[in-house]
């Protein structure tokens, strides 16, 4: 990661067990040599319609 800025989000979703979502440049270049995965905002708005469309909650 090349922003020192950048390890506190990504120890955070990591502490959670969570998605980073974000639209920064390094942070998505970085995807698949983090610990925690790494999503754009539309990649994440799509796997929740998913979720939603699977549930109960229409």
């Amino acid at each position: 990661m090349s922003d020192p800025a950048d390890r506190k989000f990504a120890a955070l979703a990591e502490a959670v067990e969570a998605p980073l979502v974000t639209s920064d440049a390094g942070l998505l270049n970085a995807r698949g040599r983090m610990a925690v995965r790494v999503l754009k905002p539309s990649e994440f708005a799509w796997r929740c319609r998913g979720l939603h469309r699977d549930s109960d909650l229409r």
